[in-house]
């Protein structure tokens, strides 16, 4: 009735010990253990709805820059005055894309 799993099995194992992690690589191992199971940061409850806002914000002015890009086709319209709006839109956009990497320095 021996199955060969039993813990109590004499004979040799013939399945040598297998050292593939030295001290150095067992803690880095460990630390991306436990970083995997660490709850992830969450803003205070005041600000939970903040990336919903600067979602909105971002696709708000995407559909702005749109309508521009539709507007400059209008040769009433000077093309340099839209590219300039364009400009700032897109400078605009890029601060709201950067603002989560700061929120995430305030999640507890």
């Amino acid at each position: 009735m021996n199955t060969g799993n039993s813990p109590y099995e004499t004979k040799p194992n013939d399945k040598s010990i297998r050292h593939t992690l030295d001290p150095h690589r067992q803690i880095d191992k460990y630390k991306e253990d436990e970083a995997s199971q660490k709850a992830p940061k969450v803003l205070p409850h005041e600000m939970e709805n903040i990336n919903k806002f600067l979602g909105d914000t971002f696709v708000s002015l995407i559909e702005i820059r749109n309508i521009l890009v539709a507007a400059g086709k209008n040769k009433e319209i000077s093309v340099h005055a839209v590219d300039n709006i364009k400009e700032k839109i897109d400078e605009i956009n890029k601060i709201v894309l950067e603002i989560p990497e700061e929120l995430d320095k305030i999640g507890i």
